[in-house]
């Protein structure tokens, strides 16, 4: 997922956003449509805006002439969208988690379901729907003279069964956010777990801790 936004003083996040994916992720994203109607389709897609913030407007949205044609090609879906008291706003302050680390789409993140709270000895196995490379971008526009309260973030994770890349950073009036999650296997070992435990949780991480700005 790659996305750009545009935070306004008053708390509105205006934006567009672009999917694309392969393999079992792609027939779980296109399960918005192939599990329903046509008539269904744009409400289905609107949905997984609507389950992020209920004030979420969608100004288009584009996701090819047939997207129940698998063989077609990988899907892709873009959206523009408008929402209306996203940050909150406070004396120059504005709170707010970007709309693609929210767990956007859980249905191509099947991996976000693991209990992270489980201990690192593990003694059993377990199985996500399939191996996975997950890539989210998005370059945030923020008002001007504002300033991210947080830490800056990085963080660089290899392990044998997963790996995790992760950043968010100011400059000047723009924020960037980069994540990058590699989970290796469909079934894994329980000595499997501390790596995929630790790759999962940083991910989380980036939702469960919102950005602060001040001015």
């Amino acid at each position: 997922m790659t996305g750009t936004s545009t935070l306004l003083p008053d708390g509105t996040l205006e934006g567009e956003l672009y999917l694309t994916a392969e393999g079992q992720t792609d027939a779980s994203i296109r399960g918005i449509f192939t599990r329903a109607y046509k008539s269904e389709w744009n409400k289905n897609l609107e949905s997984e805006l609507l389950r992020i913030n209920p004030k979420a407007e969608i100004i288009s949205m584009d996701y090819g002439t047939n997207p129940i044609d698998h063989m077609a090609g990988p899907i892709e879906i873009r959206i523009k969208y408008r929402i209306t008291q996203y940050a909150a706003v406070g004396k120059n302050m504005l709170v707010f988690t970007p709309l693609l680390a929210t767990r956007i789409f859980p249905a191509g993140m099947s991996h976000l379901y693991l209990n992270t709270n489980i201990p690192d000895d593990r003694q059993y196995g377990f199985r996500d729907r399939c191996s996975r490379l997950v890539q989210i971008n998005e370059t945030i526009t923020i008002p001007e003279g504002f300033s991210m309260m947080n830490d800056p973030v990085k963080v660089d994770y290899d392990g044998e069964a997963a790996a995790y890349s992760g950043s968010l950073q100011q400059k000047g009036n723009t924020l960037e956010l980069s994540q990058e999650v590699i989970l290796e296997k469909r079934v894994y070992e329980p000595a499997d777990w501390p790596a995929v435990k630790k790759a999962v949780a940083a991910q989380k991480n980036m939702a469960d801790h919102p950005i602060v700005l001040s001015k």
